[in-house]
């Protein structure tokens, strides 16, 4: 389900949406980053809100990947890595 603000009935943007997170990174990578480590320190280990991003935002699967390979390692989450990369 994607988000739509209720004045205009419309997908919110990438930038509405940095704005209703109170988050002020630049490239929509730097968010999925972001958004990554917020999730995880919530120790969520289910990708549910991450992979609703990379939907809203058409992420590409190999950029996706590799963000969320390189916030999982930074955190030492190894368990996790397997999990999510071998399927």
């Amino acid at each position: 389900a994607v988000k739509t603000t209720l004045k205009e009935c419309r997908p919110i943007t990438e930038q509405e949406w940095q704005i209703d997170q109170k988050e002020s990174a630049a490239s929509v990578v730097e968010q999925l980053a972001l958004l990554c480590k917020k999730e995880l320190d919530k120790k969520n280990e289910t990708f549910k809100v991450i992979e609703e991003f990379k939907e809203r935002f058409k992420i590409d699967g190999y950029i996706f990947e590799w963000t969320v390979m390189n916030v999982l390692g930074s955190l030492q989450m190894w368990r996790l890595i397997s999990e999510f990369f071998i399927k």
